[in-house]
């Protein structure tokens, strides 16, 4: 074997085709471990949504200022306002535990028809990948200290278990938020070894999305609601005392006609005035204090809804047994002209 040869493509395709029986041999290899890998790798289904929020504030930048902002992916919207909740901070929202962990009771159908919690769903129908299930069969073999409880039923947020640990990674791993600084969209997107519950949870974590939002830019004014509603009860049972003591009185002096009744009725009746008009006022301020609730909530446009996908996102079962034929034809390669050639060329040389 010359050293021309050794990197020579053309001669390292001759050797493999001539050597048919190592050919065939290692192409079955590759056949076999191929299958078994596919049907070892669990298919995952991906489905997306996308959201434009409304502007928290118009920018004073000048237009020009704005696109070269945009060119270099600078949020110039983050801070505008005095709204500490912005897009850009929508993806570490879905990061945290405290948002995760309530997807544990979200329930969810299954293909099957089944519904159960998404917790009881990742426990009892998700297949795991070949590194997966090495990493759990090594696991096994330094066995921790078994918690008192697990599971979603005894759930504590501030102290969760070993079990609910790993779910909280896992469900990390499956959804996501993605905030497009350049056009103000956002993508939330979710994975699962089931279409419908892919669908499902994205549809679940736009809603809880919107949800968070609202409650925070609404605050101050469900604050100010609450105690508008308050002012308007206490006005209105002031309005109710001040109308049955004028009435009691205008009643019991019907045929009074004595000037310091007279007097006092008018008293009476300038009281219920006073009060109507609180009333009143308080009716304008509770209808303000509605609209302003109304105001502040956020807006966000639907681009596209949560389907359920059709196809499975990531390599197909055909390529990964392909992607393995492939590389056995390489390491025949590698054994015909490598190993084989290179020992025959010694005892030869012998």
């Amino acid at each position: 074997m010359s050293e021309e040869n050794k990197f020579n493509f053309e001669y390292i395709c001759k050797k493999i085709i001539t050597d048919r029986i190592s050919l065939v041999v290692f192409l079955l290899l590759g056949l076999l471990v191929g299958i078994f890998v596919a049907t070892q790798t669990p298919q995952y289904y991906t489905a997306q949504t996308l959201l434009a929020p409304e502007q928290t504030g118009k920018s004073s930048l000048s237009e020009s200022v704005e696109n070269t902002l945009k060119d270099l992916e600078v949020d110039f919207n983050t801070n505008i306002g005095a709204d500490g909740v912005y897009p850009a901070l929508y993806p570490d929202i879905f990061s945290t535990k405290s948002f995760i962990v309530e997807l544990f009771s979200v329930p969810v159908t299954l293909e099957t028809g089944i519904t159960k919690t998404y917790y009881r769903h990742l426990v009892e129908d998700t297949k795991l990948g070949l590194a997966a299930q090495a990493k759990r069969s090594i696991m096994k073999l330094f066995p921790k200290k078994k918690a008192a409880t697990s599971g979603e039923d005894k759930l504590d947020p501030f102290r969760l278990t070993d079990e609910q640990e790993d779910m909280v990674e896992l469900i990390q791993g499956s959804v996501a938020c993605i905030y497009n600084r350049r056009a103000g969209i956002i993508c939330i997107t979710a994975v699962d070894q089931d279409p419908h519950v892919a669908a499902s949870l994205v549809d679940t974590l736009q809603n809880r999305l919107k949800r968070f939002v609202a409650d925070y830019k609404t605050q101050k004014e469900r604050i100010a609601l609450s105690n508008a509603q308050k002012a308007l009860d206490e006005s209105r049972a002031e309005y109710e005392k001040a109308k049955k003591r004028y009435t009691a009185f205008a009643d019991a002096n019907q045929d009074v006609t004595l000037q310091t009744i007279g007097t006092q009725l008018a008293t009476l009746e300038n009281e219920l005035q006073i009060a109507y008009q609180h009333y009143e006022k308080r009716q304008k301020q509770l209808q303000k204090s509605r609209a302003d609730v109304q105001y502040a909530d956020p807006v966000f446009v639907q681009l596209s809804s949560p389907t359920i996908p059709n196809h499975p996102s990531g390599i197909s079962p055909l390529t990964i047994v392909l992607i393995w034929v492939l590389l056995f034809v390489v390491l025949d390669g590698l054994w015909v002209v490598g190993i084989k050639e290179r020992v025959s060329f010694t005892k030869s040389q012998n």
